[in-house]
């Protein structure tokens, strides 16, 4: 302990390393794997862990063991779509703000209206 400082309070050392900030968390659902490796590479390089699954009931189940600070979501996806797996994760975690992007080639606009009015960001 440095004498320096007042009695009970740690060293600066120690309180640097309790206050440097956990990687950030990208969850990435698509069910196609060049789509999953151009994301993970992207998000690798800008500082974030990605955790990657094909489908919406295995992110629900992800969601559950750790909370993305991130999602991208695929809408058409098999087991559960990414709308549904979208409104699963808001309402599990309704205390927690999780974005969430959905990836689409689709252009509906009622399919946009359907993903903003689920949470989504984008």
């Amino acid at each position: 302990m440095n004498a320096a400082l007042p009695v009970g309070l740690p060293a600066l050392e120690t309180r640097a390393a309790a206050t440097e900030p956990a990687q950030p968390l990208a969850l990435i659902v698509d069910d196609d794997a060049s789509n999953r490796l151009i994301l993970t590479t992207l998000l690798n390089s800008h500082g974030f862990a990605t955790i990657e699954v094909t489908d919406g009931l295995a992110a629900c189940n992800v969601c559950e063991e750790r909370i993305p600070d991130i999602v991208f979501m695929d809408v058409v996806i098999s087991v559960l779509d990414g709308f549904a797996a979208t409104q699963r994760i808001k309402s599990q975690h309704a205390e927690h703000f999780i974005p969430v992007i959905f990836l689409t080639a689709r252009s509906d606009p009622d399919d946009e209206r359907e993903g903003l009015a689920l949470g989504a960001v984008d």
